[in-house]
C-alpha cells in the first residue's frame, strides 16, 4: 500500500520533546516546487523538506529552565522509491528531525549553571495534507 505524496499546503507539526530538549514551534507549513500538481496542490520533491528547518529557536530542559538557544534540522523525508522526475517527490507522514543546542540553558541561581544537551533526534509529523487520494512507493 502507497504513501500519500506531500503537496503544497501540508503542515509540518515538530515534536516537542528530543531527549531532554523541550522546545515550541508552531507548525509550517509546506511548499512545493514541483511541476506536477494533485489537485491544484504543487507537489513537494526531495529537498522540500528544508523549508522546515529551523536556524534558531529558544530551548530548555527540566532542570535548566533559562532557556538556550538550538537549530533543527530536517535529516529524513520519505520520498517515493521509482519516478521518472530527476527529484524524487515525498511521501509518507513521518519525517526524522535533529535538535542541536547552539548555546546552553541555564539553570538558575546564584551561579547559574549551563546545560547544554547533546543534538537529539524525534519524529516530526504532516497534518492537512491537501492530498488525500494519490499514493507513492
Amino acid at each position: 500500500m502507497g504513501k500519500n505524496i506531500i503537496v503544497s499546503g501540508a503542515e509540518f507539526i515538530y515534536p516537542t520533546q528530543f531527549g531532554t530538549i523541550i522546545v515550541i514551534i508552531p507548525a509550517k507549513k509546506l511548499s512545493g516546487t514541483g511541476h506536477a500538481t494533485v489537485n491544484g496542490s504543487k507537489v513537494c520533491h526531495a529537498g522540500d523538506e528544508k523549508q522546515a528547518d529551523v536556524l534558531s529557536v529558544r530551548y530548555t530542559t527540566s532542570t535548566a529552565t533559562t532557556p538556550g538557544d538550538a537549530k533543527i534540522t530536517i535529516t529524513k523525508a520519505e520520498t517515493a522509491s521509482v519516478v521518472t522526475s530527476t527529484s524524487p517527490v515525498i511521501i509518507g507522514e513521518k519525517w526524522t528531525v535533529l535538535c542541536t543546542p547552539l548555546t546552553p540553558a541555564h539553570i538558575p541561581g546564584f551561579a547559574p549553571t549551563p546545560v547544554q544537551p547533546p543534538a537529539s533526534s524525534a519524529d516530526g509529523s504532516i497534518t492537512n495534507n491537501p492530498n488525500l487520494f494519490v499514493t507513492a512507493e
